[in-house]
């Protein structure tokens, strides 16, 4: 877990509609209550990165996680699909309130292709401060 950076690292998108999850979790701690959920809007954002440029058929559909306990996830936002995104190319979403008790945050995506999807890797991290969706 990377929780001081608030990093989700890498997420290697390798087979079409096959969901890839982050293998670094944010531990937000034990504190995480409803005004945590209260205070973060609208400022606080995930963002996801395209490492390269996706193919003109290929795209990915963004996904946020969340778990009271690291072992057992619901997912609690799903974005719409990105399609063929360039490098570095960024989309973001904001961290959602939920009325669920939970601790944990891991993210993830879906490739999407309308042919056979290309390896790509993108990265993820949590960001505070103003926005922009690309």
């Amino acid at each position: 877990m990377r929780d001081a950076l608030l990093k989700f690292g890498s997420l290697s998108l390798a087979t079409k509609a096959t969901a890839v999850y982050s293998a670094d979790v944010i531990d937000f701690g034990a504190s995480h209550d409803a005004e945590w959920d209260e205070a973060n809007s609208p400022d606080v954002v995930v963002k996801f990165r395209a490492e390269a440029a996706f193919a003109s058929t290929d795209g990915y559909q963004p996904l946020i996680q969340v778990s009271a306990d690291n072992s057992s996830w619901t997912t609690v936002m799903t974005g719409p699909t990105v399609s063929a995104p360039v490098k570095n190319q960024v989309y973001e979403m904001q961290i959602p309130r939920s009325d669920t008790a939970w601790r944990y945050m891991r993210v993830g995506a879906i490739p999407a292709s309308t042919g056979t999807f290309t390896a790509k890797t993108m990265t993820a991290w949590i960001e505070i401060g103003g926005h922009d969706a690309a």
